[in-house]
C-alpha cells in the first residue's frame, strides 16, 4: 500500500505543474516552423523542418548529404595515388499528433505518438583495398511516443522512443526492436 501512495504522490507532484501551464492562446501558438537538427533510427538524421497543422498535428522532415574524398598511396608503389571515397546520405519523415499538450505564455510540454520512416545510403570506394569497399542501403519504419519542450517561445528539445523495423536491402539484414531519438530546434 505504501509504494502505491508514493507513486501516487510523485505522479501528481510531476503532473501538477502542467495546469499552470495551460492557455489557449499564446505566443508559442503563432511559431508553426520548427527547424533544426534531429538524430533519430526511426525517422533520419540531419537538418529537419517540421510544421505544425492545427494544435495538435506535425509533419517532419530531415536529412543529411556526405560526401569525401581522401588521397591515398598504394602501398605496393607509393608513386600510385588514388582517392578513397566515401558518399552516404539520409532522408526521412514523421507525423506527429499531440496525445496531451499545456502550454504557457512563453513555455510548453507536447507529449505525442508519431509514425515515421527513413532511407539510409552509403559508399564506400577503396582502390587498393577492393574488400573495403562497401554498399549499404536500408530502410527503416517505426512508431512511438515522445516529449516536446518549448522553451522561451522559440526553442523546442524532443526525445522520442519507439518500436522499428530496419531492413538492410544490400545484405539482407534485419531488425525489430527499440529505436529512438532527440531534436533541438529553433521555432518561426
Amino acid at each position: 500500500m505504501k509504494i502505491k501512495n508514493f507513486f501516487i504522490l510523485i505522479t501528481l507532484i510531476i503532473t501538477s505543474p502542467f495546469s499552470l501551464l495551460y492557455s489557449e492562446e499564446n505566443e508559442i501558438s503563432k511559431n508553426c516552423n520548427f527547424l533544426g537538427l534531429a538524430a533519430s533510427t526511426i525517422s533520419g538524421t540531419g537538418l529537419s523542418y517540421g510544421r505544425l497543422f492545427g494544435s495538435d498535428c506535425m509533419i517532419k522532415i530531415s536529412g543529411m548529404y556526405y560526401d569525401s574524398r581522401e588521397e591515398k598511396s598504394n602501398p605496393a608503389d607509393n608513386a600510385d595515388k588514388d582517392f578513397n571515397k566515401t558518399k552516404w546520405w539520409d532522408t526521412g519523415a514523421e507525423f506527429q499528433k499531440n496525445i496531451f499538450s499545456a502550454a504557457k505564455e512563453r513555455a510548453a510540454i507536447h507529449f505525442y505518438g508519431l509514425l515515421g520512416g527513413s532511407y539510409w545510403y552509403e559508399k564506400k570506394e577503396r582502390p587498393f583495398s577492393p574488400e573495403d569497399n562497401d554498399k549499404l542501403k536500408y530502410y527503416t519504419v517505426g512508431a512511438g511516443f515522445g516529449v516536446r519542450l518549448i522553451i522561451g517561445s522559440r526553442f523546442s528539445f524532443n526525445a522520442d522512443i519507439g518500436y522499428q523495423y530496419a531492413d538492410r536491402i544490400s545484405n539482407k539484414e534485419k531488425y525489430a526492436g527499440l529505436g529512438g531519438g532527440v531534436g533541438i530546434n529553433y521555432l518561426f
